[in-house]
């Protein structure tokens, strides 16, 4: 069910970014863009760094930390408790947030380079 949400809420926000185009200026398509790339970055960067260390420190309570688990973090998720995965999923979702903005202001910024 929240992967059928998910495909929705990408569709529609695609189907604004579309449909933007035609009632922005460029210039407030890039100003808005770099606004979400800015935000992400400064959001998403440290909330992301802040993540891979309480998880590491998590890890490395319960044992030795596999070389090389930072490449993907997401799948030792199911080894923690749920009182370890409640202590750094905000960071993972604040991170994640942080991606998406960036990306959303990417695609901010190609729309107005294809405008322009």
């Amino acid at each position: 069910m929240q992967e059928t949400a998910l495909v929705f809420v990408v569709v529609a926000i695609l189907v604004l970014l579309g449909s933007a185009a035609t009632w922005l200026t460029m210039e407030v398509l890039f100003g808005v863009g770099l606004l979400c790339v800015v935000l992400g970055c400064v959001v998403g960067f440290p909330a992301g760094f802040y993540y891979h260390v309480v998880l590491f420190r998590v890890m490395r309570v319960q044992g030795e930390v596999p070389s090389g688990w930072y490449w993907n973090p997401t799948r030792y998720h199911s080894l923690l408790s749920a009182d370890e995965y409640a202590s750094i999923r905000p960071w993972f979702v604040l991170g994640a947030a942080g991606f998406v903005f960036i990306i959303l202001g990417c695609m901010l910024i190609g729309l107005a380079i294809m405008v322009a």
